[in-house]
């Protein structure tokens, strides 16, 4: 019985968790049609970062709605045309051996977020390149939209961001 009056409890929480998933993943689909759109990838990253982060200090294992957040990186990296997996070999890179030093030697929570959000576009844009020109294929070109995406989504994370502690 008491099962049961937990799932209830739990219930709401899961449903707008649901919703919200649901959302940003039209929102994706409409970022592909309007170019105005960032894809989100850079927030998508810094929210992997700092989850991953806070299970760390607290010595427990990630939760369900982070491995979400993985998969919807992703599915973003691959309506974008990227490479498969660019953004998830940038993020391990870039957790594994560049965050504590980007955490140590830049104490403004600003620059933090700044230096995710370019790490996301930058070494996801690397990585499918080092990808294509092994295969022989079309290299990504570079433009000024990833720019604009990096200043949108510094803005959006500050926002979203500003009470996290990292």
């Amino acid at each position: 019985m008491q099962t049961l009056s937990n799932l209830r409890r739990k219930s709401p929480n899961a449903l707008a968790l649901s919703l919200l998933l649901v959302a940003i993943i039209i929102y994706e689909m409409l970022s592909t049609a309007f170019l105005f759109l960032p894809p989100l990838m850079g927030v998508i990253f810094t929210y992997l970062v700092e989850k991953r982060r806070e299970a760390e200090k607290l010595l427990s294992g990630v939760a369900m709605p982070w491995f979400a957040t993985f998969a919807l990186l992703i599915f973003a990296e691959q309506l974008h045309g990227f490479v498969l997996f660019s953004s998830a070999i940038s993020y391990l890179l870039f957790y594994n051996i560049f965050y504590e030093w980007v955490v140590i030697n830049f104490k403004a929570r600003i620059i933090q977020l700044a230096i995710f959000n370019a790490t996301t576009y930058i070494s996801t844009y690397s990585i499918s390149n080092i990808v294509l020109y092994v295969l022989d294929r079309e290299l990504l070109r570079y433009s000024v939209e990833y720019v604009y995406f990096i200043i949108a989504e510094c803005l959006l994370c500050l926002f979203i961001f500003k009470e996290s502690k990292i």
